[in-house]
């Protein structure tokens, strides 16, 4: 019965989606399905001994819901029943009128759980006449109201006039490379060196791994602490952001022009962050010398003169991390226009794919197939800001029953005629989900 109950419920929602609601025989509100339509009554042609038997039936497929029926007897059966206290006759819960007495139409109302979702359903009345003793002289069948499931129409976005970009793209870090004092000689075996060199080589590793990519540009940018006189940490500085980049060029190969290099001889930003980030003593003076103090030295010796104490904190704890090397790697990877390419890196690579590659294999597959929902699953996630693929993902999510995700893709999905439709369809299934 609950079968029935949860596939009248979303079938009609459905219906009415497309009709006018005051035409309908069925009507979804809250969690529960109203059913009113008009039943006309044939009590003027009623033998004595006879009656007519209205039963409503809701028909999903193989299941039937039968409703409460509707009743009118002739005089002597109605008076008969009524004095032996065996009415209504039935076990349905029929509503029973003397033909005498019977209005010309019954306006019939009922009310059945909405539970959830099924195929497709009709609404059907069944007018059995019954004669003495019970005999049936007839029973019809007239179709109410035939509600077909809603299968609504995904507005699917395919991408035209695609046109493929250069797919330029960057890797950055940084490195604390740790030099011995007033040397500028890059020692792979001194204090952390090791581990911080690992960045850098795990950053070049990724990209020179790939067949498809080529770098095009490194850039090292070397920074010193602001102890000791500021011609000699700009000495330092630069001394050893050349050694990191000839470092970095003898061991993979790189060519050194394709190396640029940049230097800070005092990494007073480093100082001003630190100071912000915690909570030391006289942080905001020492914050107003670096502000007003335009002279390195003579701002150093200040803060050291007035607050030896933060300054030797400073010295301990902020100024071994101003020493740091920052590395970017600029690199472009190679346009792919075989589709099957495209998807063998949507699956390997994916980072390796512009939007236009997988808008161009997604042009490949019919709007809303399993081909072409996997490519744009893949695109939003990376392009999540991109309307089109934010819409495909939104009628993906939907087709598959996600609302949540939909509903995520569908707030990106930009103000296009086709996103607004999709809006309209995901309120019309949030009606429907039980």
């Amino acid at each position: 019965m609950n079968r029935i109950f949860t596939t009248v419920a979303l079938l009609c929602i459905a219906a009415l989606a497309y009709a006018d609601d005051t035409e309908r025989a069925l009507r979804h509100r809250g969690e529960q399905l109203d059913i009113a339509f008009t039943i006309p009554l044939h009590a003027g042609d009623l033998g004595t001994n006879d009656a007519y038997v209205y039963t409503p039936y809701i028909i999903c497929n193989d299941d039937t819901v039968t409703l409460p029926a509707v009743a009118v007897y002739g005089y002597k059966r109605y008076v008969y029943l009524k004095r032996n206290h065996r009415m209504p006759v039935t076990d349905n819960r029929e509503t029973v009128y003397r033909a005498s007495k019977a209005p010309a139409e019954h306006r019939y109302t009922a009310t059945v759980p909405w539970q959830g979702k099924y195929d497709e359903c009709r609404l059907v009345l069944s007018t059995e006449h019954i004669a003495c003793c019970n005999r049936s002289k007839g029973t019809t069948v007239d179709d109410i109201d035939r509600i077909e499931p809603y299968r609504p129409v995904y507005p699917f976005l395919q991408p035209t006039g695609i046109q493929l970009p250069v797919k330029t793209r960057n890797i950055s870090g940084s490195a604390l490379i740790t030099f011995p004092v007033a040397r500028t000689e890059i020692n792979d075996d001194y204090m952390r060196n090791a581990a911080e060199l690992e960045k850098i080589h795990s950053s070049i590793d990724s990209v020179r791994g790939d067949a498809d990519v080529s770098i095009t540009r490194i850039t090292v940018k070397g920074y010193a602490s602001p102890e000791s006189p500021y011609a000699n940490n700009a000495r330092l500085a630069q001394g050893r952001t050349d050694a990191l980049a000839d470092y970095v060029a003898l061991k993979y190969g790189i060519p050194r022009r394709i190396i640029r290099t940049d230097y800070e001889p005092e990494n007073w930003e480093g100082v001003v962050d630190y100071l912000k980030r915690y909570n030391i003593a006289h942080a905001d003076d020492i914050l107003d010398i670096i502000d007003n103090v335009r002279d390195p030295d003579q701002r150093e010796a200040t803060i050291k003169q007035r607050y030896p104490q933060q300054y030797a904190l400073l010295l301990r704890d902020c100024y071994p991390a101003l020493r740091k090397s920052d590395y970017s790697i600029d690199y472009v990877i190679r346009s792919y226009t075989d589709i099957g390419e495209i998807e063998q890196r949507i699956v390997q690579r994916p980072q390796n794919l512009s939007l236009a590659e997988c808008y161009l294999a997604a042009s490949n597959y019919e709007p809303g197939s399993d081909e072409f929902n996997r490519i744009f699953d893949t695109a939003v996630r990376l392009f999540p800001d991109d309307p089109t693929c934010n819409l495909n993902a939104a009628c993906a999510a939907m087709q598959r029953g996600d609302l949540v995700s939909a509903k995520t893709f569908l707030d990106r999905a930009g103000n296009s005629p086709q996103a607004d439709e999709a809006r309209d369809i995901y309120r019309q299934l949030l009606l429907l989900r039980p």
